[in-house]
């Protein structure tokens, strides 16, 4: 898999040094491991859960308080873009790159940017930024935090219906948003990150592929 490219909500899980073969993370191991026999056994792996059916679905809403709250026109971005080593499709597009995320709840959405910056480090949603700023060639990025009401049939066994039921509340109180600003020097790292990938990809490939030949040798 020498053409293999990373998506860019994957890049966080390939960043980090580790221990590994060719200096990989496990969790870069785990990623890489699971696209060669995505590959192989041609199918896809799917992940479902409330949290992520909320976003995918209450994204227009998010989009359209924050148009209505900055004066905005932002439309919904359907071009994915790729290079040699990233593919990546942003939430939204002007003079620069902008992504939304739906929180759960009250609880869990960071009310201030300090508690944004924390909660985007952790979830790796930078490194996501960083690669739609290197595909689409721009030198900003804007990670929109929203707060709307959760979808009835994903809280109907909820007890604690408040910490869901938000849009009474002032459209200020349920935006943070935070910038980022392009950085050349990491998309080179991407590029050795990804490269050390493929590398991965191809040792475990011919793993993969040795494992079988022995089945054969046995069976004659």
């Amino acid at each position: 898999m020498k053409d293999l490219k990373i998506r860019c909500h994957e890049l966080w899980k390939i960043m980090g040094n580790g221990r590994g073969d060719f200096g990989l993370t496990e969790t870069a191991i785990t990623l890489v491991k699971e696209k060669v026999k995505q590959h192989l056994y041609h199918y896809k792996s799917t992940i479902e859960s409330k949290y992520l059916t909320k976003g995918i679905e209450t994204e227009d809403q998010i989009r359209e308080m924050y148009n209505g709250f900055f004066f905005t026109n932002l439309e919904k971005n359907t071009e994915r873009k790729s290079n040699d080593w990233i593919e990546g499709e942003p939430d939204a597009i002007s003079d620069k790159i902008i992504d939304f995320k739906s929180a759960w709840s009250s609880e869990t959405f960071p009310a201030s940017i300090s508690d944004a910056e924390k909660k985007i480090k952790k979830a790796g949603y930078e490194a996501q930024l960083r690669g739609y700023m290197w595909l689409w060639g721009l030198d900003s990025a804007e990670l929109v935090y929203g707060l709307v009401d959760t979808p009835e049939y994903l809280i109907e066994w909820e007890q604690n219906r408040s910490i869901h039921e938000v849009e009474h509340l002032a459209v200020h109180l349920r935006l943070t948003c935070v910038q980022y600003e392009r950085d050349k020097d990491y998309e080179i790292l991407i590029k050795s990150k990804v490269e050390d990938c493929r590398k991965f990809a191809e040792q475990y490939m011919k793993e993969i592929e040795s494992k079988h030949l022995k089945h054969e040798e046995r069976s004659i």
